[in-house]
């Protein structure tokens, strides 16, 4: 503002400056034009001409030719006031224009234009305004989005915890009051009771692996990793877990190796994930397919299951954090992070995810990681 103000002040003085260089011109050239008879040249024959009557033998008084000097300094004074006048409005609405975008910025409403004088500095420091109304109005956005994330989270987070909870304190109270009367109803309850305190820490684990991605703050521990091996090791973690479930687990893992560089427990977390949904959307029975297989300078793993599907107005929205999908879906419980979780592993691995799937049919999901060679093989 400093640089502005001295800008404006120097063009004023140079406004004020040929002003009297005018006036003082006009001043001379019309002393000189009359004081001197033998001057020839055709300027000053016009300001004698200016200033004569009639016969050119007749001359002005002092008076006469001081008021005609006079006139003409009011004329050249008159119009450079009125070019000053409108150079002084066009700076000035701009200045207010200005003044009143950092007013609406300071009580944080950020829904404006500003215009663009043509002057250079004050076009120079409007674009400044704007660029900084711009960066305010993206802030206030993004932490809406926050806020209503964090809403939502904690929206999700209490509906998806009461169910477990609810049934694992009815079963507690179930096995306190006497209801296992024998060793298998026991066991029986004591086994729904492991698998909601499952579900309680997988909700848990979900939130806190959502919220470190969100806000950058999720450390992976990358090192080298044979994908076959870690796939089979994790399906055969989850073939009792499909027993109980009632689902048959089918595996075609490739058997050569496949080296990739990737944090162990991550990849855990998205397997983990996949498999879950794909229990939790398909009917008891049915078959659950991995597939492993190596592709150009990479592996795809697929986790197929026969179950709902997603329809194809869903299909882009799947990655999305807490998307549930339409009504034959959100009757099973879930906060819809698994999948917005697993990307983001996935991408920070260099990979890609993607799903096809069909309403009533099934669904597949497929992950390629790149895979490396160790240095010095």
């Amino acid at each position: 503002m400093n640089t502005l103000k001295y800008k404006f002040i120097r063009n004023k003085i140079i406004v004020i400056a040929i002003t009297i260089a005018l006036f003082t011109t006009v001043a001379v050239l019309s002393l000189l034009s009359f004081q001197i008879e033998g001057l020839s040249h055709p300027i000053f024959k016009f300001w004698k001409n200016i200033f004569a009557h009639g016969d050119m033998s007749d001359k002005w008084t002092v008076v006469d030719i001081y008021f005609g000097v006079f006139m003409i300094a009011a004329i050249t004074i008159s119009l450079s006031i009125s070019l000053s006048i409108l150079l002084m409005r066009s700076i000035l609405a701009a200045l207010e224009e200005m003044n009143a975008a950092s007013k609406n910025i300071l009580e944080g409403n950020y829904n404006f234009d500003i215009m663009v004088p043509p002057e250079k500095e004050l076009a120079e420091l409007s674009k400044n305004l704007e660029a900084l109304r711009l960066q305010l109005k993206e802030n206030e956005e993004e932490k809406w989005r926050l806020e209503n994330e964090r809403n939502m989270i904690m929206a999700s987070l209490s509906h998806d915890m009461k169910t477990p909870i609810t049934s694992i304190k009815g079963y507690l109270e179930g096995i306190n009051d006497g209801l296992a009367k024998d060793e298998e109803t026991l066991k029986r309850y004591l086994d729904i009771i492991s698998a909601k305190s499952k579900l309680l820490e997988q909700l848990a684990e979900n939130m806190a692996d959502y919220s470190e991605l969100e806000l950058g703050r999720m450390h992976f521990n990358f090192k080298y990793l044979d994908f076959s091996e870690l796939v089979d090791s994790l399906c055969k973690l989850w073939r009792l877990e499909m027993s109980e479930q009632k689902r048959r687990l089918v595996e075609r893992i490739t058997e050569k190796e496949l080296l990739i560089v990737g944090d162990e427990l991550k990849l855990k977390r998205v397997f983990d994930n996949l498999v879950t949904n794909a229990i939790k959307y398909s009917k008891e029975g049915s078959e659950i397919l991995v597939s492993l297989e190596e592709v150009e300078r990479g592996a795809l793993l697929v986790v197929s299951d026969n179950g709902k599907g997603i329809g194809k107005e869903d299909l882009r929205s799947v990655f999305d954090g807490f998307f549930r999908g339409d009504a034959a879906r959100t009757n099973v419980s879930g906060n819809g992070l698994g999948l917005s979780i697993a990307k983001q592993i996935v991408e920070n691995h260099h990979g890609k995810i993607w799903i096809r799937s069909e309403r009533d049919v099934g669904t597949q999901v497929y992950i390629y990681i790149p895979t490396r060679k160790k240095e010095g093989r």
